[in-house]
């Protein structure tokens, strides 16, 4: 029985994103509470996602279904659900006010989003140097950061018209972050293995500094806690070359 919590886990991922994309479609109608929600429930799944890897590794029940099922599972929850969020809310939310031709450009460019995930997500599958380590964004990561976008004009009213009502700008974003999911940077895993600080000094630091970040900034934080993930990424390997 132990050997199917981890799938369960993964599953639960999966249903989050699921459910965040039916919000997503429905923001035209109790637009705020829909968005909310969406959002939350992208949050919830990366929570699933740690889970799912943390309990097979616990309980010793890995297996290759768990890897493809979870891989399968991210690429709707962190590839799908985020940019049908964002295209959502641009959609109704941001840029009206521009020519029709830009806010198809804008639109078309959050499906990059998905798309470049799947790739990202197969790149994973074969990669055996991705143990210890990522090359390229993780998906959650990106996930979180499309999904924090669309919740910070709630807290920085200024921010919705320079970025959100801008289509070069939303264009812009999802182009990088495209290309961030299958760059070539490596970046540290935030997996905690053991209760070792040599081996996880990094991911220790991180972490309470990105809820101090959070505490500070709420969903204004995504941005900086990137930013900081790449440079302490950078610092990392620099060392360790």
């Amino acid at each position: 029985m132990k050997k199917h919590i981890p799938n369960a886990l993964t599953c639960c991922n999966l249903l989050c994103g699921c459910m965040s994309i039916i919000c997503s479609l429905n923001l035209c109608a109790t637009a705020f509470w829909n968005l909310k929600m969406a959002v939350f429930l992208i949050f919830l799944a990366t929570v699933f996602d740690f889970l799912d890897g943390f309990v097979a590794r616990l309980l010793k029940v890995t297996s290759p279904i768990g890897k493809e099922l979870d891989s399968l599972a991210d690429c709707i929850t962190f590839g799908v659900a985020p940019a049908m969020l964002l295209l959502e809310y641009v959609r109704f939310n941001g840029l009206y006010t521009v020519h029709s031709d830009l806010l198809l450009v804008a639109m078309g460019s959050t499906l990059l989003l998905p798309v470049f995930s799947a790739i990202r997500l197969a790149k994973f599958n074969i990669d055996t140097r991705q143990s210890e380590h990522f090359i390229g964004l993780p998906t959650p990561a990106n996930a979180l950061f499309i999904a924090s976008l669309t919740m910070i004009p709630t807290h920085i009213g200024s921010f919705n018209e320079m970025i959100l009502h801008n289509p070069f700008v939303i264009t812009a974003i999802c182009v990088l972050q495209s290309y961030l999911l299958i760059s070539p940077i490596p970046l540290f895993s935030l997996k905690i293995k053991s209760l070792s600080w040599k081996k996880n000094k990094f991911q220790l630091l991180f972490i309470p500094i990105s809820l101090t970040i959070i505490l500070f900034l709420t969903f204004s934080a995504a941005p900086f806690i990137l930013l900081l993930y790449i440079l302490t990424s950078y610092l990392h390997f620099k060392k360790k070359s």
